[in-house]
């Protein structure tokens, strides 16, 4: 027996029981029932408040195609420390309120800090409240969201921004100092000495380092020759292509096309490219370690890597690539159940946890 009280209104007595492991509900509550003193027996059920539904999130065409949703069940990133070095970031938008723990302005620019477009429009895809009847809903909406602005715009209301070595590098040190968790750098740009020091001291620390990838045609980047650097290039629209020689062997390719997301002064657009592909790998992160504490680099690579289903329809064709969340959650929690690209087939593969360094 759990509990009981007199239900004065129904004048009768009620009692709440768990039924153990070794005995059937239906046949306990069969053999409840046959008992004349008995008035009725149900089981137990859960009520939910009816939150807001977020009425742009059909829009999310990318988030309902990952199926983000059905990771939520059992993670949400909650607690989990995201630091975006970027644009400052509009922490008054409605939907992104109380999501920024955190907010430093490493650049001495003067600008108003949430009037920056890219860093909010990153936040929004990582970290967008859920269920609060406005906008959309982020990848990891209970993460706590660390806006450490080395970013500028390069002119007033552009989306593109700019950086430096001595604003990137203060900003990484002040991500290792407060301890995050993962880092999203949704930039790109010349291999630096300074840069590359702190990135790998972040990596030594456990940090998670998540990094959108230039495109294969430009020089190498800051991040190249680093060991454990989540690398992410951008994939577009459901159907959309990208040859595999264009690639790196390790690279998370993601959806980073047409991603509904917040813009400043309350406001939502459509943004582009890896960018915010990577910031949909970053949140994707929060909820794995979430579900398993302690992921290394290593392993989370190893995990994502499976979440990116690739196919072909000729071999002549390149590969068609999807990136499924909830197929990589479903390496860490097993009753996590999802729908693979055909909906009436149900995904149950899944890898020894020793492959993950689990």
């Amino acid at each position: 027996m759990v509990l009981e009280w007199p239900i004065r209104a129904l004048g009768v007595h009620c009692v709440v029981y768990r039924v153990d492991d070794t005995q059937s509900v239906d046949s306990v509550i069969a053999h409840l029932l046959a008992d004349s003193r008995v008035k009725s027996v149900q089981r137990m059920n859960t009520f939910r408040s009816l939150a807001g539904e977020d009425p742009y999130k059909p829009l999310q065409t990318s988030f309902n195609e990952m199926q983000v949703e059905a990771v939520h069940r059992w993670a949400t990133g909650a607690g989990i420390r995201i630091a975006i070095i970027d644009t400052g970031v509009d922490f008054n938008h409605p939907d992104l309120d109380g999501q920024v723990a955190e907010k430093v302005d490493l650049t001495g620019s003067g600008m108003n800090f949430e009037d920056d477009i890219h860093g909010t429009a990153v936040a929004g895809i990582i970290g967008a409240l859920s269920e609060n009847g406005l906008g959309i809903e982020g990848v990891a909406p209970d993460a706590l969201l660390l806006a450490l602005r080395a970013c500028w715009p390069e002119r007033s209301g552009a989306i593109a921004a700019v950086c430096n070595s001595l604003t990137l590098a203060r900003a990484l040190d002040t991500a290792i100092l407060l301890k995050t968790a993962i880092v999203n750098l949704s930039l790109t740009g010349p291999p630096d000495p300074l840069v590359g020091d702190l990135l790998k001291i972040a990596l030594l620390d456990g940090i998670i380092i998540v990094a959108a990838e230039p495109d294969p045609a430009s020089p190498p980047g800051f991040i190249d020759g680093i060991e454990g650097i989540i690398r992410v290039s951008s994939r577009g629209g459901q159907g959309d292509s990208l040859p595999s020689g264009r690639r790196g062997a390790n690279t998370i390719v993601a959806p980073g096309s047409e991603l509904l997301t917040t813009f400043p002064r309350g406001t939502y657009n459509f943004a582009s490219g890896s960018s915010f592909a990577a910031a949909n790998v970053s949140g994707v992160i929060a909820l794995l370690l979430e579900l398993q504490p302690g992921l290394s680099s290593q392993g989370i690579e190893k995990l994502l890597l499976l979440g990116m289903a690739e196919s072909t329809s000729g071999e002549s064709k390149p590969l068609s690539m999807g990136f499924n969340v909830c197929r990589v959650a479903a390496q860490l929690r097993p009753d996590c159940v999802c729908a693979d690209s055909n909906p009436d087939k149900l995904l149950v593969q899944r890898a020894p946890a020793e492959k993950f360094g689990l």
